[in-house]
């Protein structure tokens, strides 16, 4: 007859060591899951991230660009004597002479009221930003509570010392009471770059490392210094505008532009007779092309699949170099400008 032993058995050394190994082994490729989940959901976030920053700029841009040109129909300034000059009868100032105005690859220069001179990018670096200007007139000359009367900055127009003429002074003590003529306002859209010394990059501090990138700045007419450009959004590598152009000084018509030139061509076209009245390159601009390239903050590991390469906004691919992990896509939209009419004001 077998008999048991009921007294309690532990486990030998050799059981132990076992389950151990087994427990690390679960542990090890619960960790490694966990981690590579992680890893994965954090480059599904940055690529998300970029992906809203893009449509974010042109939704922004876009916006403004649908007032550029704009003055109230219904309220002609016959009383001054430039109502045909464009908007020479607020600032005096060619480049806010119509709705529309660009920098190729400059910041403006507010001093001067013209553009810088280009600053070549260092090899390897993104090229330099184009400098956006949309100029308009508020609509709230017949209403003390509609119009477009906050710059990109935030700042009411009305404080702008150019609209103290128009009504720019009691406005501002009293927001809520019209102004005696429509408003002139003035945004200026670039990127930071090399040359804004003071402004030339944003840097952050992402997953604990520092990560240096550039941001989209804008300036109304009201803050003070001509440096004081707030930023808006991060992330970005490159802004770049091109312009279509109506019509052709040859024909003296008003065709459809056929092809986006930049802003020092635009600078180059000549006048266009359209029924009497004298339309200077800028004034001439029907449609404007705006391109961003919004990039992803570096990720910790290294991407297996080698470095990374993406089309900027000419069209020529580029490739990252070895070191830069970050993921970049380039949005591209046309605006039409709406507020095109040959009348002045």
């Amino acid at each position: 007859m077998t008999r048991f032993s009921s007294k309690p058995r532990g486990m030998s050394l050799i059981e132990l060591m076992v389950a151990m190994g087994l427990s690390l082994v679960i542990v090890g490729a619960a960790a490694y899951l966990y981690l590579a989940t992680r890893e994965n959901q954090s480059k599904l976030d940055q690529a998300a991230g970029a992906s809203e920053v893009g449509n974010y700029v042109l939704r922004l841009v876009g916006r403004d660009l649908g007032n550029a040109g704009f003055y109230p129909a219904a309220h002609a300034e016959l009383a001054l004597p430039n109502v045909l000059n464009g908007y020479t009868n607020v600032t005096g100032r060619p480049a806010y002479n119509q709705g529309i105005f660009g920098c190729d690859g400059a910041p403006f220069n507010f001093t001067t009221g013209t553009c810088d001179l280009p600053v070549p990018a260092p090899p390897g670096a993104p090229p330099p930003p184009d400098t956006l200007v949309i100029g308009y007139f508020t609509s709230d000359v017949f209403s003390g509570q509609g119009g477009q009367r906050q710059d990109c900055e935030g700042f009411d127009v009305a404080l702008g010392t150019v609209n103290a003429s128009r009504g720019g002074v009691a406005v501002a003590a009293a927001p809520l009471v019209a102004p005696t003529l429509p408003l002139f306002a003035a945004n200026h859209y670039t990127l930071q770059s090399a040359a804004m010394a003071t402004n030339a990059s944003t840097t952050m501090t992402f997953e604990g490392r520092a990560v240096t990138t550039r941001s989209l700045l804008c300036k109304g007419l009201v803050s003070g210094a001509a440096a004081d450009y707030s930023r808006i959004i991060s992330g970005l590598d490159d802004f770049q505008v091109l312009y279509g152009v109506s019509g052709t000084p040859a024909a003296a018509d008003q065709s459809p532009p056929v092809e986006f030139m930049s802003a020092d061509l635009v600078d180059s076209e000549g006048t266009l007779d359209v029924d009497g009245v004298i339309l200077a390159p800028w004034r001439r601009v029907v449609a404007v092309r705006v391109c961003v390239v919004s990039r992803t903050y570096e990720s910790a590991n290294a991407v297996s699949s080698g470095p990374q390469q993406w089309q900027d906004c000419a069209g020529v691919t580029q490739t990252a170099t070895a070191t830069d992990r970050s993921l970049r896509k380039t949005y591209t939209q046309v605006f039409s400008v709406r507020n095109h009419l040959n009348a002045a004001y």
